[in-house]
């Protein structure tokens, strides 16, 4: 008998598809992937445009990315936040092996550069980018993430 990869069980558990084959030639900007019926309650969009992180989520949709935790990355920002602060997740729709994801912040004309580096694997299975994101002053902030070919903005502000 044929043994079932673990990520194939865990797919099937929870209502996940496997990742589509990257599309050949560049993505539209107003593509996106499937939303399973548990993530279509989140805030945001599953279209890729900019969302606004409303003030009591944790988890928020945007183009192919949900990230949070923001009620935590809130609840423990201030403007000089260390490398061990500051963190989030970033939950790609369509994970890539090889992608490093990259965070652009920008706000008030400044632009600070974050790279997560490579996947991980949360407790629940699911592949994700963990990263440290000490964003150094109040306003609005834009992230920009971005891995392989999938895209997430999200507009996170901070007091």
């Amino acid at each position: 008998m044929r043994a079932i990869p673990l990520f194939v069980v865990a797919l099937v558990l929870c209502g996940c598809t496997a990742p589509a084959p990257p599309a050949a030639g560049p993505a539209s900007p107003a593509a996106s992937p499937p939303v399973p019926a548990f993530q279509q309650s989140l805030p945001g969009s599953a279209r890729r445009e900019c969302v606004a992180v409303p003030g009591d989520a944790t988890l928020v949709r945007s183009g192919d990315f949900i990230a949070g935790d923001f009620v935590e990355y809130r609840r423990q920002w201030h403007p000089d936040l260390g490398p061990d602060l500051g963190k989030l997740f970033w939950l790609p729709a369509r994970p890539q092996l090889n992608a490093a994801l990259t965070v652009t912040a920008t706000s008030g004309g400044r632009t600070e550069t974050y790279s997560a580096g490579s996947l991980a694997t949360n407790d629940a299975g699911q592949a994700m980018y963990p990263s440290g994101i000490p964003l150094p002053a109040a306003g609005t902030w834009k992230l920009v993430a971005q891995a392989g070919d999938g895209w997430g903005c999200f507009e996170l502000t901070l007091r």
